[in-house]
């Protein structure tokens, strides 16, 4: 048997050193963020624990009290202007409460009128002759549309003279904007500033009068 000849080729292997130390990195110091808070400013509050020189609700946000604020300002809202007016000593509940509930009834009657009036051609006779005639007419809508003029001026007025007593900005304008566009979210609106219902109570009755307001 042969033996391995001498001249085999050789293995050579280079060892790299290794280098078993690790570098830390020091983190960069954590600046520390700053947010704005808002601080909420209490609101300013006459004897009566009631809030001057701005609203204590938006004109949109009578569902906070759906009942009884929501509820009365929609179906009884005579209802509702008359407690407001009785709280703050303007004018007598049950005055208010006639007043705007004969105008507001006059309305409602008006249109329901209407609905069985409005102007069509019917089959009628006179005595001298039948046949299909005009009948009917529109003069119950002008009568309904009237009313809501009427009361439209009545609540703005009221608005204004409520606003000012309470030192709230706003304008005329403004008020007879919301009394035209959003009269039953007015009514709640001005029930929940002068605290004119108890929360979660659907009642009829004014609440106690309240002292030393004036209205120009």
């Amino acid at each position: 048997m042969d033996s391995p000849s001498n001249n085999s080729p050789s293995i050579t292997i280079d060892a790299v050193p290794v280098d078993n130390t690790f570098e830390y990195s020091t983190p960069p110091a954590q600046v520390p963020v700053m947010y704005d808070v808002m601080e909420t400013k209490p609101l300013d509050t006459d004897a009566n624990g009631l809030v001057v020189g701005q609203w204590k609700a938006s004109v949109f946000a009578c569902f906070v009290d759906f009942v009884p604020n929501c509820l009365m300002a929609w179906c009884c809202p005579c209802v509702t202007v008359a407690q407001v007016a009785h709280r703050l000593n303007m004018f007598p509940f049950l005055h208010v409460l006639a007043v705007w509930g004969l105008v507001y009834g006059l309305q409602v009657i008006f249109y329901f009128v209407q609905i069985f009036n409005l102007p069509h051609f019917g089959f009628v006779c006179d005595g001298r002759r039948c046949g299909f005639l005009p009948v009917g007419s529109f003069a119950y809508i002008f009568l309904a549309l009237a009313c809501s003029v009427v009361l439209c001026i009545m609540l703005t007025l009221f608005r204004i003279r409520f606003r000012r007593a309470f030192a709230i900005p706003g304008s005329e304008l403004e008020d007879c904007c919301c009394a035209f566009w959003c009269s039953c979210c007015v009514h709640a609106q001005m029930a929940t500033h002068a605290s004119a219902y108890a929360p979660g109570q659907c009642t009829f009755g004014p609440q106690d009068t309240l002292p030393g307001y004036t209205f120009a």
